[in-house]
């Protein structure tokens, strides 16, 4: 059986805030009986899924992406509240969102055009950066929408964005998202 390796980009969570979720999520599993949570190290803000790729792609794509880092500054962001995608009733996805920041649209939006122009046929939906939770609603009982939603149990929680990575994905692994290549941002770039 032949296992198809699969790539994106994204912003890890720093260790603080994993920390912090695998809290929450431990106190809250019982309550809500999804499928599938998230792993600690797993935790992330995607910037571009980019399917399956060769290496020559890879690498063409990563030298543009090391450019483009070089001249992109670090910035903060900040988690909010809790949210769904899906039926409100059995939800397909838990999120965490975090606060409108200018300069994390304009990073997705220039790794984005990159991809593109790197010959990968990227998500042309309008951008909702988020941080999944936990996946597949599995009850008989409707998810309690109006106790989660808006809530802020652990939340907000700022940090700096100073690098974005590229990842490929183990589905047969737990943590399943391996960091394979690493885009400083800035005068972060020499550290």
């Amino acid at each position: 059986m032949t296992i198809h390796t699969h790539f994106f980009i994204a912003i890890p969570l720093p260790s603080k805030l994993q920390m912090e979720l695998t809290e929450w999520k431990s106190s809250q599993m019982r309550q809500l009986p999804f499928k599938q949570w998230t792993h600690l190290e797993d935790y992330h803000i995607t910037l571009s899924f980019l399917g399956e790729a060769d290496s020559r792609t890879l690498e063409r794509l990563t030298y543009r992406l090391q450019e483009f880092a070089q001249g992109f500054s670090a910035f903060d962001l900040t988690t909010k509240h809790l949210h769904t995608f899906g039926k409100e009733e059995t939800p397909r996805i838990l999120w965490l969102g975090v606060e409108q920041e200018p300069l994390l649209n304009q990073l997705q939006s220039r790794v984005k055009q990159i991809c593109d122009d790197s010959g990968f046929q990227t998500d042309n939906r309008p951008y909702m950066p988020h941080v999944t939770i936990a996946k597949k609603w599995q009850s008989e009982e409707p998810f309690p929408i109006k106790e989660y939603e808006h809530k802020q149990p652990i939340f907000p929680s700022s940090f700096s964005v100073e690098a974005f990575y590229l990842y490929c994905i183990h589905m047969d692994r737990q943590p399943k998202y391996e960091a394979v290549e690493t885009f400083s941002l800035g005068n972060n770039a020499a550290l």
